[in-house]
């Protein structure tokens, strides 16, 4: 579940990345950062999984998806995914192209 979910998150962030790009967004650096320390904090989970024996009954495989998971939902979209929002809008406003409308 963790591997799927890196190569879902990579192709997202690639994807979103290039949709900034195309807007001009001022904080794409900042924004790509966040998403690369995210995929390194999942590469570190994954790894922390891969040790736990096979077969072996242990509850923080959940704990520790769950907790990533929350944190990208509600930590990055709720912060950093609503500032590029409001650039976007603001941007679309002053009749440039938002290439996801």
């Amino acid at each position: 579940m963790a591997e799927r979910l890196e190569k879902v998150l990579e192709a997202h962030f690639r994807y979103e990345e290039r949709q900034l790009e195309a807007i001009g967004y001022t904080k794409l650096d900042e924004h790509r950062s966040e998403h690369r320390m995210m995929l390194g904090q999942l590469q570190s989970i994954r790894h922390r999984l891969e040790l736990i024996e096979p077969g072996a009954l242990h509850s923080e495989p959940g704990f520790l998806l769950l907790s990533y998971i929350f944190g990208v939902t509600v930590g990055h979209i709720a912060h950093s995914d609503m500032d590029y929002r409001a650039f976007a809008r603001q941007a679309a406003d002053d009749e440039m192209v938002w290439p996801a409308s």
